[in-house]
């Protein structure tokens, strides 16, 4: 089963990221270590929707 949830996301990594590519991979980071079991769906300006596995 799939949930969807959204997930605030710092500020700090849009101020450390220098490109867009950058971004992406400090986010991905971000939420393998804080939430593993989320897989981003989409990122907004400082939230990503993303869908929980269980």
């Amino acid at each position: 089963m799939h949930n969807k949830s959204k997930v605030i996301l710092s500020r700090k990594l849009w101020e450390q990221a220098q490109s867009k590519e950058e971004l992406k991979q400090l986010i991905g980071n971000y939420m393998a270590v804080a939430y593993p079991s989320y897989q981003v769906i989409e990122v907004h300006k400082y939230y990503a929707i993303c869908e929980i596995s269980r």
